[in-house]
């Protein structure tokens, strides 16, 4: 038995687990059914190739202590929950953020530069390729329909991603990591653009045109400002020149589309408890009951919080008792209200703690593309529980894992970054 596991361990190496790696950044906007067995994979592979020492620093040992313990508030949420079956379900769905923390602590393989722009290149390809395929079905859709006589909008900016299972939101976050990296590479790394990339950028681009995700222009906005923040000693004009010209011209073509007019025109419509109604579809509405059922449960269960998967019946309890069935179903739309409302004041903290003190980390040791990552997680958090849904966790967990385990091999990423440019 031993001479068979020897056997099986010498046959993985640093370029198997890089494959994978790469594989897993290309299939991420795919089918779930990909990612869980990259990741069973890679998890194999971490216990094969296990490696305890030499340890990480001290800076870095502690983020990975803090990323398994989100998954250990799941298990504690579990003790007191009032739906346990939810609980479980819930449980299960964010092993993630034990297993990558896991598969990144236990094989430390150091990750250098160069296979950061691969697996990057990997995952600009993998969503350029959805996209391309999702418009295609929406313009085949659209000539069914009445053999382009008229655009159906409501083909593209409704139902675009549907025959790859990822929503408008979690393709705004993947979007928006995708095309700041491309900014990062520009700015920061001074990197020349092939032409492959701008083709990435312009597909990646029109997919957030079409769909309007409003989070995941803001990530890209501030993430993008503090690339911009970190640089401005060596920023050329030429390169802000190009970025307004590119920002009007895009904001032109969304204020062409249906759904980002009525976007605007349902925000104006009034955030306050007076203006809610019953229905899921209107935007404004729908958010301003998430938020004020949301609030109402804070101020009863801040302490301890409900416990893992106790919000759902609660939430369904404040719509049904005001007469709002259509909004059913709805969380908290907030991942920092999910935190609280789930685990209490210490809940809320512990998940703070695991955000901003790896920013803080990442920017002492000018890790800026780690750092644009948890921007782009922390704004989008405002608005969305990506943490409640497959798509979201894999993602989060996926990057932040990985570039903790960067981190740990160098005090400024930056420099070496530099240092490594081909």
């Amino acid at each position: 038995m031993t001479v068979f596991l020897k056997t099986i361990t010498a046959k993985f190496s640093r370029e198997n687990f890089l494959l994978l790696l790469y594989l897993f950044a290309f299939f991420l906007p795919f089918d779930m059914f990909f990612c869980n067995l990259l990741t069973i994979l890679g998890l194999l592979f971490a216990v094969l190739e296990h490696k305890i020492s030499p340890p990480f620093d001290k800076g870095v040992n502690t983020l990975f202590f803090l990323f398994f313990g989100l998954f250990l508030c799941q298990l504690v949420g579990l003790a007191y929950t009032q739906d346990i079956k939810m609980g479980l379900f819930s449980t299960e769905k964010r092993l993630a953020l034990l297993v990558f923390p896991l598969v990144f602590y236990f094989t430390r393989f150091k990750i250098s530069p160069k296979d950061t722009k691969r697996l990057f290149f990997f995952f600009q390809l993998g969503l350029s390729t959805c996209v391309s395929y999702c418009i295609a079905v929406a313009m085949k859709s659209n000539y069914a329909y009445n053999a382009f006589e008229s655009i159906q909008w409501k083909l593209f900016s409704d139902t675009l991603l549907d025959p790859i299972g990822i929503n408008h939101l979690a393709y705004g976050i993947y979007a928006a990591l995708a095309l700041t990296y491309f900014v990062y590479q520009v700015v920061e790394r001074k990197e020349k653009v092939i032409w492959y990339q701008l083709l990435f950028l312009a597909i990646i681009t029109l997919g957030l045109v079409l769909l309007v995700p409003k989070m995941g222009w803001i990530s890209i906005f501030f993430a993008t400002s503090y690339i911009l923040f970190r640089n401005r000693s060596n920023i050329s004009i030429k390169y802000l020149v190009v970025a307004a010209i590119l920002s009007g011209v895009i904001l032109a073509i969304m204020l062409k589309i249906p759904k980002s007019r009525e976007r605007i025109r349902q925000f104006t419509y009034g955030f306050s408890r007076n203006n809610i109604i019953n229905d899921s579809t209107h935007y404004s509405s729908s958010r301003a009951g998430a938020f004020y059922a949301s609030l109402d449960l804070i101020k009863e269960h801040w302490i301890l919080g409900l416990g893992t998967g106790g919000i759902d019946k609660e939430m369904t309890k404040w719509y049904m008792d005001r007469n709002l069935s259509g909004l059913v179903g709805l969380d908290t739309h907030n991942q920092y209200f999910d935190f609280l409302l789930s685990y209490g004041i210490l809940g809320l903290s512990f998940f703070l703690l695991s955000l901003f003190y790896p920013l803080w980390l990442a920017h002492q040791r000018s890790f800026t593309l780690y750092s644009t990552f948890l921007i782009i997680m922390i704004f989008s958090f405002l608005t969305e529980n990506f943490l409640n849904n497959n798509k979201g966790i894999m993602f989060f967990s996926f990057f932040n894992s990985l570039f903790a385990g960067i981190l740990n091999h160098n005090e400024n990423v930056a420099r070496e970054n530099i240092g490594n440019r081909e």
